[in-house]
């Protein structure tokens, strides 16, 4: 989801995309090359949004994850290395408008996204109240737990496209608002 939302962003704050091959393996790969990414940063912008997660003693902010991931060193001026607090799921949370078309009626959003502890699973109840054929694609249900089902991603990243508002999403998301003005220059 970061991808899509980062693609979204990207495109309403007017940056030329280049098309990159998706991340599997997400987070950890993205740390992992994370050296590769401040290179390129030097020869060109590079946008990279890496999900909060839940605080921890290590990194209990996203000023430390910072830290942890650039090893106290410069972030390159062309790397735009952005955090969702707590994770991207929080920033699509954030624009109630857009959740409404997705999800149908009036459900209840909250107000402050970034301070939920699990946004991603807030959205999963919320899509597993939706039209079944929606329902079945983005959520699986083992037990009493929810997953993302195998539609989640392919789903929502049309509703990216077509619906969520990062402008609306900023009024909500304090995260989401500095990384929309970072890019915006």
């Amino acid at each position: 989801m970061s991808e899509s939302v980062g693609r979204k962003i990207a495109t309403v704050t007017g940056w030329n995309i280049i098309e990159q091959p998706r991340i599997s393996n997400g987070k950890s790969k993205l740390q992992k090359n994370f050296s590769k990414y401040c290179q390129i940063a030097k020869r060109e912008a590079v946008l990279l949004i890496v999900d909060m997660d839940r605080p921890s003693k290590a990194c209990p902010c996203p000023v430390a994850l910072i830290e942890e991931w650039t090893g106290g060193n410069a972030i390159p001026p062309g790397m735009f290395f952005r955090i969702a607090v707590r994770e991207v799921e929080a920033w699509l949370l954030a624009d109630h408008e857009a959740m409404r078309n997705l999800l149908g009626g009036q459900p209840k959003l909250s107000s402050d996204p970034d301070n939920m502890e699990d946004p991603k699973r807030e959205l999963l109840n919320l899509l597993k109240r939706v039209k079944k054929y929606v329902r079945d694609d983005v959520v699986r249900v083992s037990g009493s737990n929810l997953f993302q089902g195998v539609g989640y991603n392919a789903v929502l990243e049309k509703w990216v496209n077509d619906t969520w508002s990062p402008e609306r999403a900023a009024q909500r998301s304090e995260s989401l608002k500095r990384a929309f003005y970072r890019l915006h220059g």
